[in-house]
């Protein structure tokens, strides 16, 4: 009966509310208006007319038609106006005007997101209904890709998206009642998308014999079909898992994982890993969203990613691409995505960036200016780099056949001696990068005998000797000086006396060494020699008396070169104790008594010894009697009657031998 609206009017104007009734041969019987159902306007009966009092001279009646002319507009005049009219004294049955009976009719129900669209149609049952769409707790009204005609009972959705696949109701109501029609369930095929590879265990790199799991995700409806590729290469695997077991090298390579959608007829893929070469490669990505007219921007770990000389943004912002990539411009890279409803963020772009090496350093422990001959050294090389880096070692600048990140030098010897370094190299970038040199200079240790009396001696000299010594033709002599009365030199190497022979030859005083041949190749440059004295000014440092039940400690002390050897002896019996400390953990009667401490150079051959007593502390208890009498009280070691008698606790600390 009433035209489409909505009727647009300014304030203090007139509006005419027509109908589409046409003027009959008999008048109506009725005419009503009503002001958003509930209040009524004007009632005109074929006698008289009832106009509110708010509604005074501000309206006109057409009784030929029912239209309403209304005046002076204002704001409180915006909403909804009814219109009821009884024609021919036919009476409306309240049951048959009210809505019922919706039904809502679908031209298709499976769906492909981007590429469908659907017509519904609500029909309903009732006096004069009115008609809207919502889907779920939302108005649907007309946009870019909705459209609702036919008096509101037609609703069209083009190229619908798998958020329409709401709860999707018609909404039927008049002047008498209003109902909703079931829920309509839209089935929307989208995907595969979002498509990601997690791997375990996640490592750079595998040793040959492990075991990996690799599980493939895409969002799909209906869920996707997978499978999977190496090095472009498809796997006889499907599914979404792909379960590597006591792996090889030749399983090596980039493995693809691909999802299919039997409905979309979609193929969307993910490589993993993405390798990309520092300072060298170049990547592109590309960021996709569903939603209404999505707008895109970067995110690198929390700042906006702009346009620069490597980095450009294309494609309304949804492409970005990197040249020269570093590893700071994929540092929690992420796409967000947001239309006028909502936003998101995708999850972290995961691709690998191969560097280095670099900052390559060489450590040698122990660390020392020499190192004695049969000593152990540990060389370690590090270097920052991904994948981790192959090591190579070098001595004097020629190659070694030992590889790895350390070198271990065991029982060294003087023809160790020398520049060393190490290179790491790195199989992506093949860039390498050697380490700073590290000399390691082995020296022999040498010992001439001095004898009594004890004086500060002076380092051994090498008497006039070549820079260079060459094998079986150089020869060179060692110099043994000490100050005081020197009766007699011994001289050892590596701590045992010298065979002497073809290579080694002495003065008639022991004074001098003529060396040739072999064993002292370079040996002006590694020799340090000192002149062995001692033990002497022997003592034993503890306490002279303990309390029984605590700990002791004694130490022994000695001046020697070569540092002395220790053993101990207790009341004249041989102990296990071979060091300069003793240690009683729980001091008993049976651990009183003299601890012999002997201290022994193995070069000299000389022993000294030093001795501590070592007693115990303990209590006593004494008994006396003390008798009372009228004028005075006394004690005696002993009682008899008539004194009183009883017992008093005296506490006195004595030094005893033993205790008792």
């Amino acid at each position: 009966m009433l035209p489409d609206g909505p009727l647009n009017a300014s304030v203090g104007g007139t509006v005419m509310l027509r109908t589409n009734l046409n003027p009959t041969e008999e008048p109506f019987l009725s005419l009503i208006w009503t002001f958003d159902g509930i209040t009524t306007i004007i009632t005109s009966l074929s006698d008289r007319n009832v106009t509110v009092p708010e509604y005074e001279g501000r309206i006109t009646l057409f009784r030929s038609t029912g239209s309403l002319e209304l005046r002076n507009l204002k704001l409180s005049d915006r909403g909804d106006f009814y219109f009821l009219v009884t024609v021919f004294k036919t009476i409306v049955s309240l049951s048959t005007a009210r809505v019922s009976n919706i039904a809502v009719e679908a031209s298709s129900t499976d769906l492909v997101e981007f590429s469908s669209s659907v017509r519904l149609f609500c029909s309903a049952s009732g006096f004069s209904p009115s008609f809207l769409w919502m889907n779920g707790t939302s108005e649907l009204t007309n946009g870019d890709r909705v459209q609702i005609t036919d008096g509101g009972s037609t609703l069209t959705i083009f190229n619908v998206t798998r958020y329409d696949q709401g709860l999707l109701r018609c909404h039927v109501f008049n002047y008498f009642s209003r109902d909703s029609s079931d829920p309509v369930y839209l089935s929307i095929y989208y995907g595969p998308d979002s498509i990601s590879v997690t791997i375990s265990p996640h490592h750079e790199k595998y040793e040959e014999g492990s075991d990996i799991t690799m599980f493939c995700s895409a969002e799909s409806k209906p869920a996707a079909i997978f499978r999977w590729f190496l090095n472009e290469t498809l796997l006889p695997v499907s599914g979404p898992n792909l379960r590597l077991t006591n792996i090889q090298l030749n399983q090596s390579g980039n493995y693809n994982c691909q999802a299919l959608n039997i409905k979309t007829l979609l193929w969307d893929n993910k490589k993993y890993p993405t390798d990309l070469v520092e300072l060298k490669s170049s990547v592109r990505l590309s960021c996709s969203a569903s939603g209404f007219s999505p707008h895109y921007f970067w995110m690198n770990n929390g700042s906006e990613v702009t346009a620069s000389d490597r980095v450009q943004i294309t494609d309304g912002g949804s492409t970005l691409t990197i040249a020269k990539v570093t590893r700071p411009d994929l540092n929690l890279l992420r796409c967000h995505a947001f239309n006028y409803f909502s936003e998101d963020f995708s999850d972290p772009v995961n691709i690998s960036i191969f560097y280095g090496p670099e900052r390559v350093e060489l450590t040698v422990v122990p660390s020392q200016e020499h190192y004695k001959e049969g000593s152990d050294i540990t060389l370690s090389c590090s270097a920052v780099s991904s994948p981790p880096a192959e090591f190579q070692w070098f001595i004097n600048e020629n190659l070694q056949s030992h590889s790895g990140p350390e070198l271990r030098l065991s029982n060294v010897e003087v023809n160790h001696t020398g520049n060393y370094s190490c290179r790491a190299f790195n199989n992506k970038t093949l860039i390498d990068q050697t380490s700073r040199l590290s000399v390691i200079s082995v020296v022999v240790v040498s010992y001439c005998l001095k004898l009594s009396p004890p004086v500060l001696i002076t380092a051994a000299s090498i008497r006039s000797p070549a820079d260079v010594l060459i094998e079986n033709q150089t020869s060179t002599s060692l110099t043994c000086e000490a100050s005081g009365s020197v009766i007699t030199r011994e001289w050892m190497k590596d701590g045992r006396p010298l065979d002497f022979g073809q290579s080694f030859s002495l003065s008639m005083d022991n004074r001098t060494l003529l060396t040739t041949g072999q064993h002292f190749i370079a040996l002006t440059r590694h020799v340090i020699s000192f002149c062995a004295d001692g033990p002497y000014n022997m003592s034993v440092i503890g306490p002279s008396a303990a309390w029984p039940g605590h700990r002791v400690t004694l130490q022994c002390t000695a001046v020697s070169v070569p540092p002395a050897n220790f053993s101990w002896t207790f009341n004249g019996n041989e102990t296990h104790v071979n060091t300069s400390m003793f240690v009683i953990e729980t001091l008993e009667a049976k651990d009183i008594g003299n601890y012999t401490c002997t201290a022994r150079n193995m070069v000299t051959r000389k022993e000294n010894s030093a001795v501590l007593d070592l007693r115990g502390k303990m209590f006593t208890v004494r008994r006396f009697c003390f008798c009372l009498t009228e004028t005075s009280l006394s004690y005696t070691a002993s009682c008899t009657a008539p004194c009183w008698s009883f017992s008093a606790l005296v506490i006195s600390v004595i030094n005893l031998k033993g205790l008792m």
